[in-house]
């Protein structure tokens, strides 16, 4: 009986440990796994612009992946245009970090879809693979609020260092598609006086996810928009609401959920949820944000998330992360007790 106590209480110090520590041996094994794949740690090609997927054997374009790999650098030269900061702008400038921008900006461009929706052009940045990572498989193309609005800062960033205003007239047509309903082949949802959702996994003939951090993605790319062009500021003041309003429902209480049909957040993911409703806090007045951010920090330090998760929803890299810190955990008593062991029988 005392044997099964201990060995409980292991447990349970593993499973706390899990909730502190499974980000990092998240990463770490996805690091593993992809330099055993591929032969390199990211499973981001930046050279090719591709992507590899556990589920295929082939490189695929991912739309968000593109921008991602010069966002910092977007983000910088954006924050010294919008300061007036022109001489760190020029400073910003080299051609090495320019050609990065032209480069992402054009590819972005090369596999873009120009179209209209009545009086609506736009263009719309294809995800040409299906993606089984829904009990409904998202089939080749769909669409994604997140990938216009990471396009948006990348086709801005480009503008200001390059001063083509063909990069903004894109930025443009890319904020264009939140405009358009996901049953007219765009990524808005229309929630009526709530304002706007911007879906992130968005196919007319599939339910809407409803991911949290897609959207405010694609709200942060429009707010960069706004900076330039005025017109969009009726559009962001409704997704503000729409995030605001579905605010309440990503809160399960002990963690943030990823969206609202199928995961709960992942370290990683909960941690992007605090980052981006920290923003939000900090440039809106909406108490919401400022609520559920402090909300979310509390869950991050309890470590409460990780048991709900177990019980509910066991994702593969989370019961990796846990099993192998019960091994951890189990190893280092045993190492501890032998070594206690030890030096009570020198002292007798």
């Amino acid at each position: 009986m005392q044997t099964l106590k201990k060995v409980l209480m292991l447990i349970v110090l593993a499973i706390i440990v899990t909730h502190y520590f499974e980000g990092v041996q998240t990463i770490a094994l996805v690091q593993v796994k992809n330099l055993f794949l591929t032969g390199s740690v990211s499973k981001f090609n930046e050279e090719s612009f591709e992507t590899s997927y556990g589920f295929s054997d082939q490189f695929k374009i991912n739309p968000v992946h593109i921008s991602q790999s010069v966002e910092e650098l977007s983000d910088s030269a954006l924050n010294c245009y919008v300061a007036k900061d022109f001489s760190s702008l020029k400073k910003l400038a080299s051609k090495k970090n320019v050609d990065r921008i032209v480069r992402a900006a054009d590819f972005l461009i090369s596999i873009g879809v120009y179209s209209n929706l009545e009086d609506i052009e736009y263009i719309a940045f294809p995800y040409n693979f299906d993606y089984p990572s829904y009990a409904n498989v998202l089939t080749a193309p769909w669409y994604s609020g997140m990938a216009q609005g990471l396009a948006i800062k990348t086709f801005l960033s480009a503008y200001v260092l390059t001063g083509d205003i063909k990069y903004f007239k894109d930025a443009q047509l890319s904020a264009n598609l939140l405009k358009v309903p996901v049953a007219s082949g765009g990524v808005a949802i229309y929630l009526g006086d709530s304002g706007v959702w911007f879906e992130e996994y968005a196919k007319n003939s599939n339910p809407c996810s409803y991911a949290l951090n897609g959207h405010i993605f694609a709200v942060c790319g429009l707010e960069r928009l706004v900076c330039f062009d005025k017109n969009y500021n009726d559009l962001l003041k409704k997704s503000i609401a729409a995030t605001a309003t579905m605010l309440p429902k990503f809160n399960a209480l002990f963690y943030s959920r990823y969206d609202l049909v199928k995961y709960m957040a992942n370290p990683s993911y909960h941690q992007i949820h605090i980052d981006q409703l920290e923003h939000l806090k900090n440039v809106y007045t909406n108490s919401e944000f400022k609520k559920f951010y402090y909300i979310f920090l509390l869950q991050k330090y309890i470590p409460l998330g990780v048991f709900y998760r177990l019980l509910f929803y066991p994702h593969n890299s989370l019961l990796i992360a846990t099993v192998l810190n019960i091994i951890i955990v189990m190893i280092l008593f045993r190492f501890v007790s032998s070594f206690r062991e030890r030096k009570l029988t020198v002292k007798g």
